[in-house]
């Protein structure tokens, strides 16, 4: 009996706290090892996607030089006509910007450079293909030294105008993932930040003011001179035999403006201040009036959709002015003309903070980018 109850109490005996310790330090190790493990196969999933990405770029990128004379894509227009996705998972987010582009001058060569998650980079060369990048530019939250990085790869390459860069402030430019649709702002001068150039006026007076502005720091400021006809800023080239270049008789386009009004407006008003168009017919004009705008003091959008007849042989696009009370004063900002009946939300071209870039020189061209 007193046998069987010694047994007993043998089987029954648990651990001791030492070699539950030990138990619990061997599960541990053995924890970070897979988890090391699991973390180095990540990694190399991550890299791989990264490095198969840039092989995309740099098919898409040939395949474009091949219809184009030679020349590779360095526009968001052009980079959104191209067939890629990138596996956005697979990339490191915390930089200021990631996936940069660069090309030398004649944009016959590029370079693509990107960090994975795993913080390796890699860069695409049109003459080398795929590799680690072995350059010791930093790149940062705050600071991402763009045309170091590019020079880094070949003294004559510099980044693209425009910053076609991917996560910038967070967001994947277009070409690179979010299929967003690009648009062009047809507005040349569409915030009158330098001059005045490609607008004139039918009566009164037109200036670049500082005094106002909603992008940039100017704005076009319009002066009605006298008593009679409202008068209006026009977009210069349009006229009864001609278009101002940029319309197509038969398109739909919509035109809007941010508008300021500094003080109440007072008599007749009844053309002014809002977007008009006046479209040609075998000399006839044929009179498009856009919503009127509040004759109170305030700033407003106005905004305004129109189809040019397809039988058209002259147009002209205008901003309304003050009533034909002397001597009123208005203001226009942010003008966006764009092909199509959405009125969309006005972009200058500045990459930092909208994936936007100019067509030509800042603040006096065209811009190209994904609708905002």
């Amino acid at each position: 009996m007193n046998g069987w109850m010694m047994k007993s109490r043998t089987v029954a005996r648990g651990f001791t706290i030492v070699e539950l310790l030990i138990v619990i330090v061997i599960i541990g190790i053995l924890a970070a090892i897979a988890y090391v493990g699991y973390g180095a196969v990540q990694n190399s999933a991550h890299d791989t996607a990264v490095k198969s990405d840039l092989q995309k770029i740099d098919d898409e990128f040939k395949l474009f030089a091949l219809d184009n004379g030679g020349q590779f894509p360095d526009t968001l227009a052009e980079l959104s006509t191209l067939d890629i996705k990138l596996t956005s998972k697979s990339y490191n987010t915390s930089n200021f910007s990631n996936v940069y582009l660069c090309m030398n001058p004649a944009d016959t060569e590029y370079a693509v450079i990107s960090m994975s998650r795993s913080g390796k980079r890699f860069v695409v060369k049109s003459e080398t293909g795929v590799k680690e990048y072995a350059g010791t530019v930093l790149w940062s939250p705050t600071q991402d030294n763009r045309n170091t990085t590019c020079a880094s790869i070949d003294s004559t390459y510099t980044e693209v105008p425009g910053g076609l860069t991917g996560f910038r402030s967070g967001i994947w430019a277009s070409w690179t993932g979010v299929k967003m649709e690009i648009i062009t702002n047809l507005a040349a001068n569409p915030s009158f930040e330098v001059d005045t150039a490609g607008w004139t006026v039918s009566t009164g007076v037109m200036a670049r003011s500082s005094t106002w502005a909603t992008s940039g720091t100017s704005s076009v400021r319009f002066t009605k001179s006298g008593t009679g006809d409202a008068g209006d800023i026009r977009l210069a080239g349009g006229s009864l035999t001609s278009f101002a270049g940029l319309f197509q008789a038969g398109k739909t386009y919509t035109v809007s403006a941010d508008l300021n009004i500094p003080v109440n407006l007072t008599g007749n008003y009844e053309r002014a201040p809002r977007i008009m168009t006046f479209s040609s017919i075998s000399g006839a004009w044929v009179e498009n009036f856009g919503p009127k705008a509040p004759i109170t003091a305030g700033i407003y959008k106005v905004s305004h959709t129109f189809t040019i007849p397809s039988n058209a042989n002259g147009f002209i696009l205008a901003l309304g002015g003050a009533t034909s009370t002397a001597s009123q004063i208005i203001y226009y900002d942010s003008i966006m003309i764009t092909e199509g009946s959405q009125p969309r939300g006005y972009a200058d071209g500045t990459y930092t903070t909208n994936n936007w870039s100019w067509n030509g020189a800042a603040h006096s061209s065209s811009s190209t980018g994904p609708s905002l």
